[in-house]
């Protein structure tokens, strides 16, 4: 039997074939029916996000839907979206330090009345180090996560670049 010959694949295509590949699963796994054909190339303004692990918490799949491919572009592969539903606050956070992230970004209004910045504390007495970054489209509840000592990105729906630029500049 006569083998074919196959082409080699070069080794950024192959890393965007992995990005993108991640990018799907993740978005299967919020039942979304959306599936990328292709992982675009970072942009050089998500350098300081390049190899970072992120974990976004955020009650709407549709937010996910929408960041997901920008973030998993901008770290390489190394996002969680965590989807808040009926979790206790301890579960919660449980399920976030598991996937032992750099960066959180979280929604303020979570679901069951849990507010993001009652979440940020949390994390932060049970000791987390990285960094906590408050990710509402709303500049008062971004206030409520910078006074208590956390960061703030806004969260822009109809321009997700425009959030991932943000966190990368503000965490250079």
């Amino acid at each position: 039997m006569e083998e074919k010959p196959t082409t080699p694949i070069n080794p950024e295509e192959a890393h965007r074939l992995k990005i993108l590949a991640k990018i799907n699963a993740a978005l299967k796994s919020l039942g979304s029916s959306a599936t990328y054909r292709r992982a675009y190339e970072a942009l050089p303004e998500y350098k300081p996000l390049e190899n970072m692990n992120i974990a976004m918490v955020d009650d709407s799949a549709n937010i996910g839907e929408a960041f997901i491919p920008h973030f998993m572009i901008a770290t390489n592969g190394n996002m969680s979206f965590i989807l808040h539903k009926d979790q206790s606050l301890a579960t919660f956070v449980k399920k976030i330090l598991e996937v032992k992230p750099d960066i959180v970004l979280i929604d303020y209004t979570l679901e069951n009345g849990i507010k993001g910045d009652d979440l940020a504390r949390l994390l932060l007495y049970e000791g987390f180090s990285g960094k906590i970054v408050g990710f509402s489209s709303s500049a008062f509840y971004n206030k409520k996560f910078t006074d208590i000592g956390a960061l703030a990105v806004k969260k822009d729906t109809s321009e997700p670049i425009n959030s991932v630029i943000a966190l990368a500049n503000l965490i250079k």
